[in-house]
């Protein structure tokens, strides 16, 4: 067995680790483990009997580095409860306190006593309607499955069927009140022998020097790069076939002005082949489609390059940005308000269009013109009160799971959907105003109205493309028309 000073030696090593003293009794040494390397998690404290360990000696979730000098790192779960039962009466333990651990093996409510007297805030309580503890028989890990979210029956603001994060914590999370240093379950950030800062994934056991966030947006950023890529030979098809339409222009014309110039012969010799001749008619109609084809696409073009050049700014913004440090929290945290403060303006857009929505509502009972409400026939998404707008807004800058920071990056590509979003219901807005006036003096005259109302498109008014993939998300932005 090694001496004290080895393990001295080995607690140089291992930052933030100290040494914990244990006694053994006649019950044992008053503390399980559990984990190891088949589970993919280190030896940690599981379970503590608080008469038998000194207290705030031990926690739960402590990482068990080595027992009496021997290392625990990379042991299976029964090689370290067989040097913890063998170590003698008076066992040496190497520590180092795990946070995340720590809140993942709080499951009795010895575990919840101990935890509520070293911290001030307090935890528990009942379950949240639908929501069921469980614990996963391979790690020992308590997890939680909401019930009705399985029946398809919405009760709660997390998306999913189980997660690891206690349900009784997933309030809504006030953007003053974010911490985007936050790392998600099972991860850890540490400094090197020089100061640096690196990222340990205990799940995969593996080291990074970029966090969860950072790693996640710059593989967004190579999914950009490809999209702009695909994008970018998109509008140079786009520019050929723009002047090949302007040439085509041109050529007819040119034709145009022959045919009224002078008037071509008719003979024998071309008579079978006077189909192939134009009218000016014809020409003139064959004109009026090329403008209209070639003002179209000159209109999608100069959107197209616009939004690509947002894009390409995105990428030279957000490339080499480390999510770990303090600026670039900084920068998350304006985004993250940017994200709010546009979300509130397409919303408060969207109370008007009901507004107006119910003006037409009122006329549509009043001469008994249709069947069905306006609100209905244009698609308009239903009003949703303050309150719930308010916690939408403090959800914003979080993943769909709401467990986990957006990047940047994806905040940067909200932002810019949203003001879409904004301009769109700002038009829809002032033009529905214009009908309203012409509904009250059309006497009843009102199929052209209707047709008119149901041609626009109230997709962008709705969010659930927040919800979207990056990918997805990007679609939507390039596609949008200015």
């Amino acid at each position: 067995v090694c001496g004290r000073s080895c393990i001295v030696k080995e607690m140089h090593s291992v930052r933030g680790a100290k040494l914990v003293t244990v006694q053994r009794k006649k019950g044992g040494l008053g503390f399980s483990v559990k984990g190891g390397k088949e589970h993919g998690i280190p030896i940690v404290v599981s379970f503590i009997q608080t008469d038998c360990v000194p207290a705030n000696e031990l926690r739960l979730g402590d990482e068990i580095i080595a027992v009496n000098g021997e290392s625990l790192q990379g042991a299976t779960h029964s090689e370290a409860v067989h040097k913890l039962k063998y170590a003698g009466p008076t066992v040496t333990l190497l520590i180092r306190s795990n946070q995340t651990l720590e809140d993942v093996f709080l499951t009795g409510s010895s575990q919840q006593q101990q935890k509520d007297s070293n911290t001030d805030t307090p935890r528990g309580g009942p379950m949240p309607q639908g929501w069921t503890q469980k614990i996963d028989h391979k790690t020992g890990r308590p997890y939680y499955e909401n019930n009705l979210a399985i029946q398809n029956t919405p009760c709660s603001h997390y998306t999913e069927t189980a997660t690891w994060k206690d349900p009784r914590i997933l309030q809504p999370v006030p953007l003053d009140a974010f911490n985007w240093s936050e790392l998600p379950l099972g991860w850890e950030r540490l400094l090197d022998s020089q100061g640096d800062i690196y990222f340990v994934n205990h799940d995969t056991r593996t080291t990074h020097w970029d966090s969860p966030r950072g790693m996640r947006q710059q593989k967004q950023l190579k999914e950009l790069n490809a999209f702009l890529e695909l994008a970018n030979d998109k509008h140079k098809k786009d520019l050929e076939d723009l002047r090949q339409k302007r040439t085509s222009l041109l050529a007819k014309t040119q034709q145009l002005d022959d045919s009224h110039s002078h008037t071509i012969p008719l003979d024998q010799s071309n008579v079978e082949d006077e189909h192939t001749w134009d009218s000016p008619s014809d020409i003139t109609d064959d004109i009026m489609t090329l403008n209209e084809e070639i003002e179209a696409l000159d209109a999608r073009i100069s959107s197209s390059a616009a939004r690509l050049g947002f894009l390409d700014k995105v990428v030279k913004n957000r490339l080499y940005e480390d999510m770990g440090e303090r600026d670039e929290h900084e920068s998350s945290i304006e985004l993250s308000r940017a994200l709010a403060s546009v979300y509130g303006e397409c919303k408060g857009m969207e109370t008007k269009l009901h507004c107006i929505a119910a003006k037409f509502e009122t006329l549509r009972k009043q001469y008994n013109f249709t069947d069905a409400p306006i609100a209905y026939m244009v698609q308009l998404p239903p009003l949703r009160g303050p309150e719930e707008v308010g916690n939408n807004m403090q959800w914003l800058h979080l993943l769909p799971d709401r467990l986990t920071a957006k990047t940047n990056c994806e905040m940067e590509l909200e932002v810019a959907i949203l003001k879409d979003c904004c301009r769109h219901a700002d038009e829809l807005h002032k033009h529905w105003t214009v009908l309203h006036k012409e509904a009250l003096g059309c006497h009843g005259n009102w199929e052209p109205l209707l047709d008119e109302l149901a041609q626009f498109d109230l997709s962008p008014l709705q969010d659930h493309w927040m919800q979207a993939s990056f990918r997805e998300k990007l679609d939507k932005f390039i596609s949008t028309e200015d």
